[in-house]
């Protein structure tokens, strides 16, 4: 499955670098070359699984969260689209404008606080682009990203889009967006839910069950990025891309069936 994931990863850094990106997929390259930074994360954690499993499990859901996001922008309106480039200026903008960060006892009273200062916010101010995004999430005191829940945006692209499979997205979300979350909240849980399951089985449960789930975060990441592969190509009319994603896809069917039956021949490209 590593293979899998770096042969997906290599095509769409070749979709970058050749400089196939047309229109909105060209706006937002940047947004999808940062899905490879996440991608190579996981499979580098991966490698060493017995110990980073549960911060692999972290890095996905925000890869999931990018990639959905990637997608829903490459097909909401022209409207919505301006909002999230806008608010992209205003979060710059209020990262330097923020009241800095406290430390309460449980009556709420502050008992320390630390502020951070950047400089030039004044001149920020003074250009228009600028000012125009920030009035317009500042009268409306909306800071969050202006789009609609993860649920709305997979149901969004279910209906623009019958090309790429939204399960895939939906089955990933059910995996790991929870117990990642428990995870980055650093609860009890959230520590432990990777061998909480295994129970008291024998000696090697632990090693073999965390092999597995593994086995099953590198496929599920790999076929989102074949999904993203199928929108972009079918965007921008680049069916080599597809033809060879669309190999690795089936390919890999294959190898995880050899699990059981035996062995494939054909390799990932």
């Amino acid at each position: 499955m590593r293979n899998y994931l770096s042969a997906e990863m290599t095509l769409v850094r070749g979709i970058i670098e050749t400089r196939q990106l047309q229109n909105r997929s060209l706006s937002i390259m940047a947004m999808i070359g940062s899905l490879l930074g996440t991608g190579n994360a996981i499979l580098l954690l991966m490698k060493e699984n017995q110990r980073f499993y549960n911060e692999g499990i972290m890095l996905a859901r925000g890869f999931f969260e990018r990639i959905t996001n990637v997608c829903y922008l490459l097909l909401c309106d022209e409207d919505t689209f301006f909002k999230c480039t806008q608010h992209t200026i205003f979060r710059q903008y209020a990262r330097g404008k923020e009241n800095g960060k406290v430390v309460k006892d449980e009556n709420d009273n502050v008992l320390m606080k630390i502020e951070l200062s950047f400089k030039g916010i004044e001149k920020i101010e003074d250009n228009s682009l600028i000012k125009e995004a920030i009035d317009s999430f500042e009268k409306d005191n909306k800071y969050k990203f202006p789009i609609p829940k993860i649920e709305k945006r997979l149901g969004f692209l279910l209906k623009q889009n019958k090309t790429i499979n939204v399960s895939l997205f939906l089955a990933y979300q059910q995996a790991y967006y929870d117990d990642a979350s428990e995870a980055l909240h650093g609860s009890f849980y959230g520590s432990l839910f990777h061998v909480l399951n295994i129970g008291l089985k024998e000696k090697n449960a632990i090693e073999e069950e965390t092999n597995k789930n593994t086995t099953l975060l590198l496929w599920q990441t790999s076929e989102l990025f074949h999904q993203l592969i199928v929108l972009l190509s079918e965007i921008n009319n680049m069916n080599d891309f597809r033809e060879k994603s669309d190999h690795n896809s089936k390919t890999t069917l294959g190898i995880m069936r050899a699990a059981v039956n035996g062995t494939v021949e054909e390799k990932i490209k």
